[in-house]
């Protein structure tokens, strides 16, 4: 389980919910948005502009 602190303060999440719950959340906030895929790209890609091979 997880339990809120913070601004999260008073919620708890079952494991077997947190992805849902992160994901829900991440969906909410365009800022999360980004850095979600700032990371997710983050560690076998490469950053090109439009004119790559690959769409």
């Amino acid at each position: 389980m997880y339990k809120g602190i913070g601004v999260e303060k008073g919620k708890c999440i079952e494991e077997e919910f947190a992805l849902g719950y992160a994901m829900q959340r991440i969906m909410q906030n365009k800022e999360e948005q980004q850095e979600l895929v700032k990371w997710y790209f983050s560690g076998n890609w490469v950053k090109e502009d439009n004119n790559g091979e690959c769409i």
